[in-house]
C-alpha cells in the first residue's frame, strides 16, 4: 500500500510536467475566468490524480494533491481570490480568506495522507507519530514559506517571489521524501 514504484515516480513528475505546463500557459494568459479554471485548475489536477490513482499510487497522489494545491494557490492561478476573479485579491466577498484558509487544510490535509499511508501496518511508537508529526509540519510550513509575515521573507516575496516560490517547494519536497522514506524504513509493512 505505501510502496512507492519507480512508474509512480514516472508518473508524479509527468503531472507535473503538466501541471507546470498548465501554469506557464496562465502565466502568460492571465484572464482569470473560465479557461483559467478549467486549464489552470481542472485539466492538471484531473490528469495528475486519475493518472496516480489508476496506478493505484497513493502517497504519490497525496504528494500530488497537497503540492498542487500549494502551487495555484497563489501566482499565476490565484485560486485563492477564485471568488473574486476576475480582479485576482485577497480579500473575499464571504469570509475573509475564506478560500486560503480552506487550501490550507486541504495541503496539509494531504501531507498528513501521504505520511499515513507510508506508516500504514508499520509499528511506530508513541515518540516516533510525534516526530512524523512535526516533520509533516515541517513539510508543510516549507511549502507557505511565502507567507510568514517576517521582514526578509516578505522582502524576497517582493522582489522575487517565484524564485522563492521554486526553492520553498524544492525544501519542503526534500524534507517530504526523508519523512517518506524514514516512514517506509519503519518495520512491518
Amino acid at each position: 500500500m505505501g510502496v512507492v514504484t519507480r512508474l509512480g515516480i514516472l508518473e508524479i513528475t509527468l503531472a507535473f510536467m503538466v501541471t507546470s505546463s498548465c501554469l506557464y500557459y496562465v502565466y502568460l494568459n492571465p484572464t482569470y475566468n473560465l479557461g483559467t479554471l478549467v486549464i489552470g485548475v481542472v485539466l492538471p489536477v484531473a490528469f495528475g490524480s486519475s493518472l496516480l490513482l489508476a496506478a493505484r499510487q497513493r502517497v504519490l497522489f497525496f504528494v500530488f494533491f497537497a503540492y498542487f494545491w500549494s502551487l495555484v494557490d497563489d501566482a499565476p492561478v490565484h485560486f485563492d481570490s477564485v471568488l473574486t476573479w476576475p480582479e485576482v485579491t485577497h480579500y473575499q466577498p464571504i469570509v475573509p480568506y475564506f478560500m486560503d484558509y480552506v487550501l490550507l487544510v486541504v495541503v496539509l490535509s494531504s501531507f498528513c495522507l501521504a505520511v499515513r499511508e507510508s506508516l500504514k501496518g508499520r509499528t511506530i511508537t508513541p515518540k516516533e507519530m510525534a516526530l512524523f508529526s512535526f516533520l509533516t509540519l515541517v513539510v508543510f510550513v516549507l511549502s507557505y514559506v511565502q507567507d510568514l509575515e517576517v521582514g526578509p521573507v516578505q522582502h524576497l516575496v517582493a522582489g522575487s517571489w517565484y524564485q522563492l516560490d521554486l526553492v520553498e517547494h524544492i525544501a519542503s519536497a526534500a524534507v517530504l521524501v526523508f519523512v517518506l522514506k524514514l516512514a517506509l524504513s519503519r518495520p512491518g509493512g
